[in-house]
């Protein structure tokens, strides 16, 4: 847990704002929605791995995973901020998809664990996992028939100054903050 939460934390910091900054939010996003199945589908495969590469082997998948997920989750945020007809409603939108991820959270468990038994009865203990890759890939291929209006993007500017070397007028250099703002194009 401790390793997972240290890569969690590097990724959030020093990868995603970057990487947004440089690719875009709408691109993040479809990059993350698109490979997340990998995640899901490579974890079955580390049993086939030897004895020595075991633990590299799950800190991998374990990287992996919170890459795609840690990036998702901001870029969620922000293109429910977009895509928020009004500022009054957006804390409705936002407990809306709160709720809908806490019962998401809630019923998986289970349903994993379901999948899990009935995979270790005929043989196949991936089945859980592969069934939580082809929900992924159904939540892929629905990224194709998102709308989205033309003129609408976000900026994610780095938080760090080593990252962003940012430099005032006097050229010091001063710590970028992350601002999300709506750009008319």
């Amino acid at each position: 847990m401790s390793a997972n939460g240290l890569i969690a934390l590097a990724i959030q910091g020093v990868v995603f704002p970057p990487f947004a900054e440089w690719v875009g939010i709408w691109r993040v996003f479809t990059v993350v929605t698109i490979l997340h199945p990998v995640a899901y589908f490579i974890v079955p495969y580390i049993v086939y791995l030897p004895e020595n590469l075991l633990y590299p082997g799950i800190y991998v998948c374990l990287a992996i995973r919170n890459l795609l997920h840690i990036m998702a989750y901001p870029i969620i945020l922000i293109l429910l901020k977009e895509a928020s007809p009004a500022p009054s409603v957006l804390g409705k939108i936002n407990g809306l998809a709160a709720s809908a991820g806490a019962a998401c959270r809630t019923i998986s468990p289970p349903m994993a664990g379901y999948l899990y038994s009935i995979g270790a009865q005929q043989g196949f203990t991936g089945l859980a996992w592969w069934a939580s890759g082809f929900v992924a890939i159904f939540g892929g291929i629905q990224l194709f028939w998102i709308e989205r209006e033309k003129n609408k993007t976000a900026v994610v500017r780095s938080l760090a100054p080593c990252l962003a070397m940012a430099e005032s007028e006097d050229g010091m250099r001063e710590v970028v903050h992350i601002v999300v703002t709506e750009v008319d194009v």
